[in-house]
């Protein structure tokens, strides 16, 4: 989906002086520059891709319809928002650090309303068997960046239907930034530089072969291929519809095109001769 620049061996750029290895830092301006040229419609779901991993039945209609518009069809109803850079997820130059963990709420089983305040340097978080250390860890797992992609459940013992969600306070260049996270969709693009590692991710590393790690802004493009497909899958489900065979009508043919005959009379089935004798006598 990027080009691909070919350069001589040996070569750190293009020919138009263009790095040919990027950053992640680099990568969202690039992916923002080749979205430009593509469709409205793929424009706007990248823009939706780009904050939640896919699209649920309503937004798969709503970019259906606007294929069907960009190919000719009937104009879509609502309005069509392409990305902007703001919405991929960048790695900043500024140095983040982490300051609290708290607003903890329906995350597997701790206790809801607790915080975590850290401070500079290496921080320690210990305690006994169930004590909730790995329940924090997943949390910070699902909001920045690991191999292992671990599910987070809610408490499915409290009975709460709250959808998991925490707040995460960082330290940026301009102060405290407080970032409310809900814990079933991807983090966000502030916290894609901080890594997490445990004992999961070791196991990922220690069992298999082949590791693939995506670049943080990369993922855009899995999400966009997948979502594609489910569209076209769509398109093809209506236009197998529509090329259905008509069912055939057969057209019944009336024996009589004329009004009823009228039901004869016993008198009237009596032969002719008879009558006429009768009224001679």
């Amino acid at each position: 989906m990027i080009e691909l620049r070919s350069a001589p061996a040996g070569a750190s750029a293009d020919a138009s002086g263009r790095p040919l290895i990027l950053s992640e830092m680099e990568l969202a301006p690039e992916i923002f520059s080749w979205s430009e040229k593509q469709p409205l419609w793929r424009r706007d779901l990248m823009r939706r891709l780009a904050v939640a991993p896919g699209l649920d039945e309503e937004e798969q209609q709503e970019l259906l319809a606007a294929v069907l518009a960009g190919a000719g069809g009937p104009p879509t109803a609502g309005e069509l928002r392409p990305l902007t850079l703001i919405d991929l997820p960048q790695l900043s130059a500024e140095p983040l650090g982490l300051v609290r963990l708290d607003g903890v709420v329906n995350v597997n089983g701790l206790a809801n309303g607790q915080e975590i305040v850290f401070a500079g340097g290496l921080n320690v978080l210990y305690g006994g068997t169930g004590a909730g250390k790995t329940g924090y860890t997943r949390v910070f797992k699902r909001c920045c960046r690991a191999v292992d992609d671990e599910e987070l459940l809610g408490n499915v013992y409290s009975g709460d239907t709250t959808l998991p969600n925490a707040t995460i306070t960082i330290a940026t260049a301009t102060g405290e930034l407080p970032l409310s996270v809900d814990l079933t969709q991807p983090g966000p693009s502030a916290l894609a530089s901080v890594s997490v590692f445990d004992g999961r991710c070791a196991d990922v590393y220690a069992t298999r072969e082949t590791v693939a790690f995506t670049p943080t802004p990369l993922r855009i493009f899995d999400r966009l291929a997948t979502a594609q497909l489910a569209l076209r899958d769509l398109v093809d489900t209506r236009t197998a519809t529509l090329e259905r065979p008509a069912p055939v009508v057969h057209r019944h043919r009336r024996q009589h095109t004329g009004p009823c005959p009228r039901r004869r009379t016993r008198r009237e089935d009596r032969p002719r001769r008879d009558r006429v004798l009768c009224r001679a006598r």
